[in-house]
């Protein structure tokens, strides 16, 4: 009976043994291993399922992976286990249940991606269904795990990615309308905020609702439903500020008029004052932090100073995205909603200070959050009583001290009367945690508010830093004392030895057991105990103490005996997370040495050089020898991280010998780092490096064409591209071989997808290396990677063949070719910037279409074979269909494109002005048009003057708008309307009539202020049209007349384009120089005015000289001109202008002979011309008075005039 017993029982385990190493076997015990587990111990599990799934699972056969499948999810079959469903249904106690549902997400997420590459998605469809219906039943925790786990499989699962976003935007809102649930509004809106973080173009399409419901939620009467819709508005701003839409400003108008009238609705609902409040508190604060990011990005910083380092494991991709730490999403700032709180800062800030009376901890919460983000607005007055209403709170809440620092730091002047009375309170805050011997946390704000404080003042706070700092010294280290103590240090010279010996004091306690102050260095002999049992609070301070000897600059003497004692001590201890705090400072601590080194002369180095080379060795001989493989991948990562210096002492021979042996370690991501690190090193001494790299390239090449293991094929491609990275000269030769090598690898198999995705990548970096080694495999290779951008069972490997493609057209210059090859392949990039939910998928593919180059449409469905030109080749020219005639007026700008034809290089600029014209004519886009106008002359003038029929579209629709413009925007349309004109030269004619009339128009608003656009407008025009200024002369003369009035001194610039618009208009002036001379004339006669300025007044003459006659204005001219000779800065203007008058030949100038020949007398001037004038001047008079005797009088006189030349280019 015993014997069969025995029999019976080893078959049985025979049986046990076999059903395991089936699929759902193996199944069935990963889901018994999660579920047993709990916490961290849980997540381990799930990531340990997660490297079998992307490991040997994909080794197996495809009936074994059914199976495993199958197990999971064995819908339609009654007689099979469902474990899932089985998970989120569970019976048990609350406890158990939430647990259960835990291990339940956590075995889709990470079954997600397999199950989406074996089948399609279609079980992926149904978890996502049960993690909807389940949402609701879970506490808060639960629900944020849920709806990450949700955000995850709408990225991955590519064909229902959009249908499973509707369907959570659709329960989401309906959640929040139908009330049903208790918890209903508390997971709308966590589910909410996910689906803005990760699907912002769908969140986006949805936005209208969102805000209809939102503000329901918000005046919840719950705080943390109130809190959890003010993190969800907040992801839904962020989604909304970073695009273009017409309800943006309406948006944020709705979020300040819910919040300002939640106090008074919110009594309808039944909420107390202080809840409305709240309410109230948190949707301003939202709309602040969206309006001046400045305030946020100082808090982000000062709450991450103090963080300490955690030692987490690295959790594959899948478990990242819901159990890894949540990153700081990126700081945005709206201009609209700067706007609109600039607009009503006033309101807002008397709401906020109403709720000073409360005396709820969550509406004071809320007060705290939002007085900082007030600071941007408001007034000195205003500050202090922000100020003063903090300080009462600081020795109850730990966030108003972080936010009286973040006050201080942004205008320090306001708050520096209060600086007395906060570092007292610093003071007595500090002593009462030494009264009560309670450590202060690493997490307590009160050394943020120290910080800032330091930070803020710097030396200014040096006596009362001076009696804080004994204070600070006798306290434990911490990351916020330790924050405290660098600002110290970087901002006095002062503290900087009390700094240092302070923290020797305490590094020395912790490191070594005592004190090395005041004692001598060599007494040091013992090195901590090889088995070291630490808890995990003194794990953080001896990773805390490590980390702050390579962040000071320590004396010498004692660095060295830190670095010796953590190198021969914790460097080969038991305890594995000091062992990795060890390497990271000994690395640190030798970079302070390597500037030694670099500084010394070469006789001192020699002591340096021994002592850097032996701390190398200990950490090489770490990297082969210790037993666990992340110690050692930290060694060869820190060291990776150095400076060249210390880089160029680890290319010695026998440093380098470690390094080969690395090369043959057992793990695969040792020999990766070995590698990346060598061949950082080659690139400084390549005599001794590159043959070794060399014969790991070609076994590399040999290992991956002979190989048939996908393992093997992953960890060549991987050494491959670190060598691509580090030296790429090394590999250009070698090319050929290696994209002989990787096409044939490139397959779509499942068990490949690593694989795969390793090589694109290599083939990625190769790219970047060469390009016309690679032009040869194009062919080949492109419609491989076309294939793998349109495959939905890997979002990897979609990623990695889009970065191929980008860097492949780059260097090989295949761009705009690419669509002749490939017609279907822009249909392609565009339908995954529709479809695709990833956002870095759609930054690639943004990055592939700039890439590939623009091409215009008509090109394209001539590649398509859509359209062929009469000669089956490409038109030079593009005539594109005209459409019947549209009654919508704002359809009249789409005329450049029906009705017209241009150029293919000027296809997108004549598209472009077409959607700005339309824009121009919607109303909607009024807050843009500074914006549309400037791109529109930009444009026109790249264009020129040929383009008359969209200027008569777009100058219209600018008066339009200057007209109708407010008072501080009317300037900048001005004179982009006057740019337009001069862009159309002559052209400009037909609309001149409506920009006088808008320019008398403004003149009579406020002829102050806008008098010197007027002038500036009047100048570009005049300028532009010249000639054809004949019919305005009337309208303009005023205005010029009006601006030479101004002052001569303080408006020189108006004055000058007075000038140079009169000159503009020469020749059109002939009725108005009666009006004109005289003040020109006055100002080239003021000796208060500047040299400069009347030199342009006597230029001014010279060119209206130059077309019209002057000669009935010689006495005032001619007075004025024996006045300015006498200047030598004017006397070169002077003698132009007589010699205008002289080539004019000026009627009655003889009179001032006797005038000008003594004021060229008295200032020692020789004039050619006058002389030759007089010489002239007389012969024509000895021959008049013979004409006179000789009767020939009348005729003589007249044939004399008329041999006069008129005008000086005549006289030339």
């Amino acid at each position: 009976m015993l014997t069969q017993r025995k029999r019976l029982g080893s078959a049985s385990e025979i049986m046990e043994k076999k059903r395991e190493n089936t699929g759902k076997g193996v199944a069935a015990s990963y889901v018994r291993l999660i579920i047993e587990k709990k916490g961290e111990d849980r997540h381990k599990a799930a990531n340990e399922l997660h490297l079998y799934l992307i490991g040997r699972f994909r080794e197996e056969s495809s009936e074994f992976q059914q199976d495993f499948v199958n197990y999971f999810d064995s819908k339609g079959d009654n007689s099979m286990p469902n474990p899932i469903y089985e998970l989120m249904n569970a019976k048990e106690d609350r406890n158990d249940r939430e647990t259960s549902r835990e291990a339940a997400i956590l075995l889709i997420v990470v079954l997600a991606e397999t199950m989406i590459s074996i089948e399609g998605g279609k079980r992926v469809l149904r978890f996502a269904h049960h993690l909807l219906k389940v949402l609701m039943k879970l506490d808060e925790p639960g629900m944020e795990l849920a709806a990450r786990g949700l955000s995850y499989l709408i990225q991955t699962s590519k064909v229902y990615a959009a249908e499973l976003v509707e369907k959570c935007l659709d329960e989401s809102f309906e959640w929040v309308l139908s009330g049903n649930c208790e918890n209903a509004p508390l997971a709308s809106s966590i589910l909410l905020r996910e689906l803005a973080l990760y699907t912002s173009t769908s969140f986006f399409l949805r936005a209208e609702s969102y805000f209809t419901s939102i503000f329901q939620v918000m005046r919840s009467p719950k705080v943390r439903v109130r809190v959890a819709a003010a993190a969800s508005l907040h992801e839904s701003l962020s989604v909304i500020s970073q695009r273009e839409a017409r309800g943006k400003r309406k948006w944020y108008y709705t979020c300040y008029q819910e919040a300002i009238g939640s106090v008074v609705d919110g009594e309808k609902n039944g909420l107390s004052r202080d809840e409305r409040f709240h309410s109230m508190l948190l949707t301003l604060n939202e709309l602040l932090r969206i309006a001046d990011a400045s305030i946020e990005r100082e808090r982000i910083r000062a709450v991450q100073i103090i963080r300490g380092t955690r030692h987490n494991l690295k959790w594959g991709s899948a478990l990242e995205s819901i159990v890894g730490e949540r990153l700081v999403s990126n700081v945005v700032e709206s201009r609209t909603a700067a706007r609109l709180v600039q607009e009503n800062i006033g309101t807002i800030w008397e709401r906020c200070m109403e709720t000073r009376s409360s005396k709820q901890s969550f509406v004071l919460a809320a007060l705290i959050q939002i007085v900082p983000r007030l600071s941007p607005w408001l007034t000195p007055s205003q500050s202090q009583t922000a100020i003063e209403t903090l300080l009462p709170l600081l020795a109850k809440y730990g966030e108003a001290q972080l936010s009286l620092g973040l006050v201080i730091l942004y205008d320090p002047n306001r708050a520096k009367k209060y600086i007395p009375a906060i570092l007292s309170f610093v003071k007595d805050s500090l002593h009462s945690f030494k009264r009560k011997k309670h450590e202060v946390s690493s997490h307590s704000h009160i050394f943020i508010l120290l910080t800032l404080i330091v930070r803020s003042y710097g030396r200014e706070v040096s006596m009362e830093m001076k009696d804080l700092l004994p204070l600070l010294l006798n306290f434990p280290l911490c990351n916020g004392l330790m924050a405290v103590f660098h600002e110290m240090y970087s901002h006095n010279e002062h503290w900087r030895s009390e700094v240092i010996n302070g923290v020797l004091h305490q590094l020395s306690i912790i490191l070594m057991g005592e004190s090395i102050m005041g004692k001598s260095i060599h007494s040091f002999k013992s090195y901590p105990s090889i088995k070291m049992d630490v808890s995990h609070d003194s794990l953080d301070r001896y990773d805390l103490a490590m980390r702050a000897l390579g962040e000071f600059d320590f004396p010498r003497t004692h660095l060295h005996l830190f670095i010796q004692y953590i190198s021969e001590g914790y460097l080969v201890c038991d305890s594995l997370p000091l062992r990795l705090s060890a390497v990271k400072c000994c690395v640190a601590m030798l970079r302070p040495l390597m500037g030694d080194y670099e500084r010394v002369s070469c006789q001192q180095r020699v002591p340096i050089l021994s002592f850097i080379q032996s701390i190398l060795k200990c950490l090489l001989r770490v990297s082969l020898v210790d037993s666990d493989v992340s110690v050692r991948l930290c060694v060869l990562g820190e060291l990776s991280l150095a400076n060249s210096t210390l880089l160029s002492l680890l290319s010695q021979p026998h440093l380098l010998e470690f390094l080969r042996l690395s090369l043959k370690d057992d793990s695969l991501e040792m020999r990766e780092a070995t590698l990346s690190l060598l061949s950082k090193i080659g690139m400084l001494n390549p005599s001794l490096v590159f043959p070794r790299l060399r014969r790991v390239l070609l076994e590399t090449i040999g290992q991956l064409t002979n190989s048939r293991d996908a393992k093997v094929e992953e960890h060549s491609a991987r050494l491959i591209s670190h060598m691509a990275i580090q030296c790429p000269k090394l590999m250009r030769p070698y090319l050929g071989s290696l994209m002989e090598a990787f096409i044939p690898k490139l397959k779509k198999e499942y068990r490949y997808v690593d694989c795969t995705v390793h090589i694109l990548a290599t083939i990625s970096e190769l790219s970047l290396v060469g390009g016309s080694e690679l032009v040869d495999s194009l062919p080949t290779l492109f419609p491989l990677l076309i294939s793998f951008i349109t495959d939905n069972s890997s979002l990897a490997r979609r990623e990695v063949a889009l970065r191929a493609m980008c860097h492949l057209s780059a260097s090989t210059t295949f761009s705009v070719d690419v669509y002749r090859e490939y017609p279907h392949l822009l249909s392609l990039l565009l339908s995954l910037m529709k479809t695709e939910m990833s956002q870095s998928t759609r930054r690639l593919t943004m990055r592939v279409l700039g890439t590939l180059g623009a091409i215009d449409p008509y090109t394209y469905k001539a590649f398509c074979g859509q359209v062929l030109s009469e000669h089956n080749g490409l038109s030079s020219g593009l005539s594109l269909p005209t459409s019947d005639r549209v009654l919508d007026s704002r359809q009249d700008s789409m005329e450049l494109l029906n009705y017209g034809r241009c150029t293919l290089d000027e296809f997108f600029s004549w598209i472009t002005m077409a959607n700005l014209i339309s824009m121009l004519e919607n109303d909607q886009f009024h807050n843009n048009y500074e914006e549309i106008t400037h791109d529109l002359v930009t444009i026109l003038r790249t264009l020129g003057s040929d383009s008359p029929s969209s200027m008569s579209k777009v100058i219209p629709q600018l008066i339009r708008i200057t007209k109708n413009s407010k008072k501080e925007r009317k300037e900048f349309f001005l004179t982009q309307l006057a740019s337009l004109l001069s862009i159309l030269d002559s052209q400009s004619s037909n609309h001149l009539d409506q920009v006088f009339s808008l320019i008398a128009n403004v003149y009579k608003e406020d002829s102050f202020n806008y008098q010197h656009t007027i002038i500036r407008v009047i100048d570009i025009i005049a300028s532009s049209v010249q000639s054809n200024m004949g019919p305005y002369v009337s309208e303009v003369v005023p205005y010029l007349l009006d601006g030479m009035k101004r002052d001569r001194f303080t408006d020189f610039k108006l004055i000058s384009r007075c000038l140079s618009s009169v000159c503009a208009m020469r020749g059109s002036l002939s009725s108005h120089l009666h009006l004109i001379i005289p003040p020109v004339i006055s100002l080239v006669d003021d000796a208060s005015a500047s040299i400069v300025l009347r030199k342009e007044a006597i230029q001014t003459l010279l060119m209206i000289g130059e077309k019209e006659d002057l000669s009935d204005y010689s006495p005032s001219i001619m007075q004025v001109w024996t006045k300015v000779i006498c200047i030598r800065d004017l006397q070169a203007p002077s003698l132009n202008l007589l010699r205008l008058m002289i080539a004019c030949k000026w009627k009655h100038l003889d009179v001032f002979q006797r005038s000008i020949e003594s004021s060229l007398l008295a200032n020692s001037i020789d004039s050619s011309e006058y002389n030759e004038y007089v010489r002239e001047n007389g012969e024509w008079m000895r021959w008049r008075g013979n004409s006179w005797r000789e009767g020939g009088d009348e005729d003589g006189s007249r044939q004399g005039v008329s041999h006069r030349p008129r005008s000086l280019s005549q006289h030339s």
